[in-house]
């Protein structure tokens, strides 16, 4: 079982970081004896991190939704889900990271009442990312939100964002939509 997956039932557990993948990475390395394959790879995403880190230093923080699914309530990732490290990590600030649950229900009016600058969707086939950017700019719920009216979205697939070797690119297009001059 993945760290993330477990985060929700572990009282102590106050958030998620990407050393959870780290360490699950190496943990997976241990069990299928190709711990030199995930120590590169881990090393691998270090390394991206940190580089997209030292471009970030010092930046505003825009504020980011992700979008699971749903149209009557939405589906999000609070802060002991994944996406909300690979924000952070990316230079943003989640809007439910307070909320220390893992993927979950909440409302559109909490959507609203937050603003977010950028939202985050979560691209896994039906509905299709383009029929949820649409659901987004259409409703009258949503289509007044500063990241509809900036058109800012980061289309990432399931994979992406949650625990797997994908979480160093899902930062690096993160903080590309949140800040393209620093991320060239």
């Amino acid at each position: 079982m993945l760290s993330e997956s477990c985060s929700h039932v572990e009282s102590s557990k106050t958030a998620v970081s990407i050393d959870d993948t780290y360490s699950d990475l190496e943990n997976l390395g241990t069990i299928f004896d190709v711990q030199a394959k995930a120590d590169a790879l881990v090393a691998s995403m270090k390394a991206q991190i940190a580089g997209v880190q030292a471009k970030l230093a010092g930046v505003t923080r825009p504020t980011v939704f992700v979008y699971d699914s749903g149209t009557d309530s939405p589906v999000t990732a609070p802060g002991l889900a994944e996406p909300d490290a690979l924000i952070t990590l990316a230079g943003g600030t989640n809007i439910f990271h307070s909320l220390k649950q893992s993927w979950t229900s909440v409302s559109w009016e909490q959507v609203v009442k937050a603003d977010p600058q950028c939202i985050v969707v979560n691209d896994y086939g039906t509905p299709t990312y383009e029929q949820k950017v649409q659901f987004l700019k259409t409703s009258p719920i949503t289509r007044d939100l500063t990241a509809i009216r900036n058109n800012c979205f980061v289309q990432l697939d399931y994979g992406s964002l949650t625990p797997s070797p994908n979480n160093a690119n899902a930062i690096t297009a993160i903080a590309k939509a949140l800040h393209p001059q620093q991320m060239g």
